[in-house]
């Protein structure tokens, strides 16, 4: 029974730091102006664990009250948990819409996708092609047909300003825009928060130093 009790507790202890990363990746994807790496084992893992506890508790029957009312609570916070978990899809596939052309034209950015997602851009640029084509280009001459000519491609703008929380001493860090005191480089400090631009801390939310608020 004691050790049963441990191996739950390094269960929760463990899923409780899954939920934290997830939260957090998801925070961070809805806020960075650009599609970051996708959390593919940890998604999975996730959804995977909840699934079964849900199920798990689908097939618990208790006349007892409390029991009921302590599994709804459960129940719930599952919930919430797989809300966070497609908000954090959708947020991606938003993103991959809204710059399809732009990440097929990288290979950093295609890297960052699930192989699922891959597949999803590929097929929306196809009809996308397809539709402009059908709809309107065919009318144009063959020379300004084409949608993924130089400067045509929407980028991801990636001199937006993001709220960020520093999680680890990282230093001074060059911002390169000099405000209007003459500033142009920030000490980053654990515990800080700042207003800055996303391009110069790109780097930073990509190998966690920074989190995005």
């Amino acid at each position: 029974m004691f050790q049963d009790d441990l191996d739950d507790s390094a269960f929760d202890a463990e899923l409780n730091n899954d939920v934290r990363r997830l939260k957090q990746s998801w925070l961070n994807e809805k806020n960075a102006p650009e599609i970051l790496q996708f959390e593919s084992e940890l998604v999975k893992d996730l959804t995977d664990n909840v699934q079964t506890q849900i199920r798990q508790l689908s097939e618990i029957q208790s006349s007892d009250v409390m029991t009921a009312f302590a599994n709804n609570l459960k129940r719930m916070e599952y919930d919430r948990l797989l809300f966070v978990i497609r908000s954090y899809l959708r947020t991606r596939l938003t993103k991959i819409q809204r710059h399809a052309m732009y990440i097929l034209s990288s290979a950093e950015m295609r890297q960052r996708l699930s192989p699922e997602e891959l597949r999803f851009t590929h097929s929306y640029v196809t009809l996308s092609e397809q539709h402009y084509s059908n709809s309107c280009l065919h009318d144009f001459p063959e020379m300004i047909q084409r949608l993924d000519e130089k400067g045509m491609i929407p980028e991801p703008d990636l001199q937006t300003h993001v709220f960020c929380k520093v999680m680890e001493d990282v230093g001074d860090v060059e911002i390169e825009r000099a405000d209007v005191s003459g500033v142009n480089s920030v000490t980053l400090l654990k515990g800080d928060q700042f207003l800055l631009r996303y391009e110069p801390i790109r780097p930073l939310v990509a190998n966690g130093s920074v989190v995005l608020l």
